[in-house]
């Protein structure tokens, strides 16, 4: 099956092998979020956004590990379902040091712009994208082929900027 990057909320998660990485992607919510789901070759597990449906996002786990949880920004339905996932899997908890304390989940390390986290083989550079809170944040980094690839939220939209007139906090 060719890897598109297209998710529906109930549908199957897209996987794509990108050699020092594999990215499961599924949609979760009301609102049609994406859920990423980073694993390392030596099986550790970072989440991006624990958006929303803690058990779906579970589900998509062979194991049912999480070894980090990244926080894209402070918006709701980018962490709605980040209490249950860091109880259940103990989860170390990463985001911006402008959105964290706005997060009502304590953020274990707070990130800025050009931190890296490291998993498995792989550093995962941090981009802070302004605008659409004041700390959002994407995720940079090269597959086995040399490919960039970049998580970034909803702080950038096909097309387009995320909405910048919501109030943040």
């Amino acid at each position: 099956m060719t890897y598109t990057g297209q998710t529906q909320v109930g549908s199957a998660p897209a996987e794509r092998d990108l050699g020092t990485l594999q990215l499961t992607k599924l949609a979760v919510g009301q609102l049609d979020n994406n859920v990423y789901v980073l694993r390392a070759p030596g099986g550790e597990t970072l989440l991006v956004d624990a958006a929303a449906e803690s058990q779906r996002i579970f589900s998509v786990l062979a194991d049912g590990g999480i070894d980090a949880v990244v926080t894209t920004h402070c918006h709701h339905d980018h962490w709605g379902a980040l209490a249950d996932i860091v109880s259940a899997s103990g989860a170390t908890t990463y985001a911006s040091r402008a959105d964290a304390p706005a997060i009502p989940v304590a953020t274990d390390i707070t990130v800025t712009d050009g931190d890296t986290i490291t998993l498995g083989e792989t550093e995962l550079e941090v981009i802070l994208l302004r605008g659409h809170t004041p700390g959002g944040l994407a995720l940079h980094f090269r597959d086995a082929a040399g490919g960039h690839h970049l998580i970034t939220g909803d702080s950038l939209f096909p097309g387009g900027i995320g909405r910048t007139t919501l109030e943040t906090f």
